[in-house]
Formats: structure tokens, C-alpha cells, sequence
């Protein structure tokens, strides 16, 4: 489950890579509003009603750009949690190297980098500059 928007480019990369028949449903939680570079307490944006009422016997794996306070994705985890999925498993395609987020329970990361706000690869700043290339 995509946390939107900064992870779609990321999760576009990954589902290529999984072998499995899979579902998607997109979550939209910010903790970077407009033109912030520092992040801010969580807050559901939008798509809680497209998911099911449960998600029981559903494997669940939560995918998130960036993890600096672990704001974001621990609210994400709330949520589906209430849900009982069978399972719920998190990835994040960065995590900043700061002590919330190296503290901060997550299964899968691809990339830890230092701690300064990024953008491309989907990560912007006031909605701009996701399309910037990798290199």
C-alpha cells in the first residue's frame, strides 16, 4: 500500500520486481506540507475510503519514501492495523540517518542516507521536482 505521493515512482520500480498476484491501494498521508522542508505532524490527506472495511487474511506491505521522525508511517500502521490484516510488513526507500528514524521499526529499507532534505525520484518540495532523475 503506496503512501502517496512521494513513493509512486518507487513503488512503479518495485511491483515490477514482486512475483506475486497483488493488490494496490494508495493511502495519502503528508508530514511535508507545501513548501516544508521540515517535517510536521501527520495528517490523512485522503484515501481511507478506498480501502476495505478489513483486510483479514490479506498480507499487507506498506511503502513510504522517506522515514526521518516516523511520523507518517506510524500513523499509516494505526490505520491498517485497525483492519486486522493478516499480516503488515513496512518498506521505505530512504531513511535518514537520524536517531527517529534509525530507532524506527521498519522491515525493508533500501537506502540509508545522511540527514538533509532530497528531492526527485517522487520526493519534492511544495509539489515540485518529483520528476528530477536519479543522477
Amino acid at each position: 500500500m503506496p503512501v502517496l505521493a512521494g513513493s509512486f515512482i518507487f513503488v512503479a520500480d518495485l511491483i515490477r520486481h514482486l512475483p506475486m498476484r497483488l493488490q494496490i491501494r494508495m493511502l495519502a498521508i503528508s508530514s511535508y506540507p507545501g513548501a516544508a522542508t521540515q517535517s510536521r505532524p501527520a495528517q490523512v490527506q485522503r484515501g481511507l475510503t478506498n480501502l476495505p472495511p478489513t483486510l483479514e487474511g490479506r498480507h499487507v506491505l506498506i511503502i513510504d519514501d522517506i522515514l526521518d521522525s516516523g511520523g507518517t508511517l506510524r500513523m499509516a500502521v494505526e490505520l491498517l492495523k485497525e483492519r486486522q490484516p493478516a499480516s503488515l510488513r513496512t518498506c521505505v526507500l530512504l531513511r535518514k540517518q537520524r536517531p527517529q528514524a534509525m530507532n524506527f521499526p521498519v522491515d525493508y529499507v533500501a537506502f540509508d542516507i545522511p540527514d538533509e532534505f532530497i528531492v526527485g525520484y517522487g520526493l519534492d518540495h511544495n509539489d515540485y521536482y518529483r520528476n528530477l532523475p536519479t543522477s
